[in-house]
């Protein structure tokens, strides 16, 4: 994993220096997520499913790119920082991560100042704050999940897959809705006696991104 993310910040670093040939846009909007955890008991024959939604906003750049042999085709390199929170059972649930989405883009001009376009492609996402956390008789019970501590520890470093669409008006502002899936576990646990995966099934998003 650590090979693919240096990939992925090395292409992202060569197709901001083509500075000349891309708009640059600033973008925000809102997410919803979820994470499903799945436990196994081998010994009892059982197993335990939960599922968790989240919501929060992200917020950051990217670049659109004209590829130049395919009209109207485009590659859109981007970083983002996403912060998604839940709560469930008493339990509150914070996740902060970069996301580095790399997507190619197609576009189609229904006037001059008015297209939709349709994108997808994979994006890397690395975790920066990933805790549950509960109040029993007065006190505060914290779980880091980054943290050695939780014992085996959750993986930093996710790898996801996008599609989605939108509509851009005026070449100024692009309005644009799309899903990502989890592509690897986060956590994954089995031994004899059962064991344990931790994924994030989907990521939903809505977001604007005005041009500079």
């Amino acid at each position: 994993m650590k090979k693919v993310l240096s990939v992925f910040f090395a292409a992202a670093l060569m197709l901001l220096g083509t500075e000349a040939y891309a708009q640059l846009y600033f973008a925000a909007g809102y997410v919803n997520a979820q994470d499903k955890s799945v436990s196994t008991d081998k010994l009892a024959n059982t197993t335990y499913t939960n599922k968790v939604d989240l919501n929060g906003v992200f917020a950051g750049a990217y670049y659109n790119l004209d590829l130049g042999f395919v009209d109207d085709l485009g590659l859109a390199p981007g970083v983002y920082l996403t912060t998604l929170f839940g709560k469930k059972d008493g339990v509150s649930y914070s996740d902060i991560a970069v996301n580095i989405p790399v997507n190619i883009t197609y576009a189609f001009d229904i006037t001059n100042d008015f297209k939709v376009f349709g994108f997808g492609g994979p994006a890397v996402s690395f975790g920066l704050i990933k805790k549950a956390s509960y109040s029993l008789e007065g006190t505060t019970h914290t779980t880091n999940y980054y943290s050695k501590d939780y014992g085996k520890t959750f993986n930093r470093a996710n790898l996801l897959l996008g599609l989605g669409a939108g509509f851009e008006v005026a070449e100024l502002i692009q309005v644009s809705v799309g899903a990502e899936l989890g592509l690897i576990p986060q956590y994954k646990f089995e031994n004899e006696l059962g064991g344990a995966r931790y994924t994030r099934p989907y990521q939903l998003k809505l977001g604007v991104g005005y041009r500079f």
